[in-house]
């Protein structure tokens, strides 16, 4: 998993074996509504309701457009929750990292 943090987004790569690109979801945040996104998939079918959670996820945490590649050969069920728990520890590491910079 690579996650890549722009000024304006953020960009995240789940895969397992191999570094591929797989189902892209794009989301936003919601303006006024915390914990949610809108998200649409850009393309692939495979694990879309995965990709289109962690993109959602990820622009709302962020605050920031989010754009979601995901290719792995579980079930999405088995990936779901290991997902989100990893995507929740990187925001914590981003969250001290950036106030540590501010002092």
């Amino acid at each position: 998993m690579y996650l890549i943090e722009l000024e304006n987004a953020v960009i995240l790569f789940l895969f397992d074996n191999e570094e591929k690109l797989g189902t892209v979801t794009s989301s936003i945040p919601r303006m006024g509504i915390e914990g949610s996104g809108m998200s649409t998939v850009l393309m692939g079918v495979k694990h879309h309701l995965l990709s289109r959670s962690l993109a959602e996820r990820a622009s709302a945490k962020f605050n920031k457009i989010a754009l979601v590649s995901v290719n792995i050969h579980l079930s999405e069920t088995a990936v779901f929750k290991a997902s989100m728990d990893l995507l929740n520890k990187l925001e914590k590491e981003i969250s001290i990292r950036d106030s540590s910079f501010r002092g």
